[in-house]
């Protein structure tokens, strides 16, 4: 149910940022007002060694900001790869750890450019590898177009 309703959020607010009056000069201008409507804002949460979050499924070319909160007594990163992915080189996003200490909180403004099957994963590796502990979420990413 709330696939649904983030689908049907993301699909109206595209919708209505294409509308615009044909008599404006400002037509190929999209305004302030109508990219702050398509940002959707998704609270991460980071704990020894885990990840809560509400949505789990995210809309191809649509901004998100990831507000990353480090509930957990330890430095935590927070990385985007391709669903089991276990190595850095193919990550979408980053935000270290020197971004994410304990306590800490950090914004990370991001857009996926391709549907598919993705993870949320840690790879601090002390006192043991995070990643290996289960700080790991599967994620989905849909394109409404296909």
């Amino acid at each position: 149910m709330r696939t649904a309703l983030v689908l049907l959020f993301a699909v109206s607010a595209i919708s209505l940022s294409a509308c615009r009056d044909s008599n404006s000069a400002e037509q190929s201008t999209p305004t302030h007002h109508t990219e702050a409507a398509v940002n959707m804002i998704v609270p991460v949460t980071l704990n020894e060694y885990s990840f809560e979050v509400e949505q789990d499924t995210f809309i191809v070319g649509v901004p998100y900001t990831f507000r990353l909160e480090n509930a957990g007594a330890l430095a935590h990163e927070w990385a985007v790869v391709p669903h089991g992915d276990t190595t850095e080189n193919a990550m979408l996003i980053e935000v270290e750890d020197d971004e994410l200490p304990a306590g800490g909180h950090h914004e990370a403004t991001f857009a996926f450019e391709e549907a598919g099957a993705y993870d949320f994963v840690c790879f601090m590796a002390e006192p043991i590898s995070h990643d290996g502990a289960g700080m790991r979420i599967p994620i989905t990413v849909v394109d409404p177009n296909e």
